[in-house]
């Protein structure tokens, strides 16, 4: 999967996926099981959101018994309709590696600053797999250099999506949302 595969996403789709990397950065820091049940670090809200944002009805998620800082991070399950059970060969892996921006295999890696473009490969490949295909991965590189919710609101008022009032406003809300839980 090409980096930068995002496509253009409304202001609605932007704000609620920033929406969803506050309250997962705030249900974090608050040590609470964030949505989806994955397990979550900070700075690694981005593949978090995409991986909820993505989740179909009939799709689950089969997390590692450890968060290695490196390799295996989640298994989301596709389960046809009218199934009980998934089969075992339809399911999309999400790793999380450490990798320089040099090495061959970081090209072909989803940048984990990126929830739009980390949505997007998720998506591409459940969608697959619910279409029939066999086990898809997805390796995400890694990227500490930066804040994922940065990213997304720098992008966002580039596009004059975006102002002060509102993600504060946006931010509020996930933080009571948080407290709540």
């Amino acid at each position: 999967m090409p980096l930068n595969c995002h496509r253009r996403r409304s202001a609605a789709e932007r704000t609620a996926l920033l929406h969803h990397l506050l309250l997962t950065r705030h249900l974090a820091e608050r040590n609470v099981t964030v949505p989806g049940g994955l397990t979550c670090r900070l700075g690694e809200e981005a593949v978090n959101v995409a991986v909820s944002v993505a989740l179909g009805p009939l799709d689950e998620v089969v997390t590692t018994p450890f968060h290695p800082p490196t390799g295996l991070f989640a298994i989301l399950v596709s389960r046809p309709a009218g199934r009980s059970s998934p089969e075992p060969t339809r399911h999309v892996s999400i790793s999380i590696e450490r990798t320089s921006a040099g090495d061959e295999t970081a090209r072909e890696a989803v940048n984990s600053l990126d929830v739009e473009d980390l949505l997007s490969a998720v998506q591409q490949a459940l969608g697959a797999v619910r279409t029939g295909d066999c086990a898809r991965a997805v390796l995400v590189r890694l990227d500490e250099s930066a804040d994922p919710i940065d990213v997304l609101v720098t992008r966002m008022r580039i596009d004059h999506q975006l102002d002060d009032n509102a993600l504060r406003a946006i931010d509020d809300d996930a933080r009571q949302l948080a407290r709540a839980a």
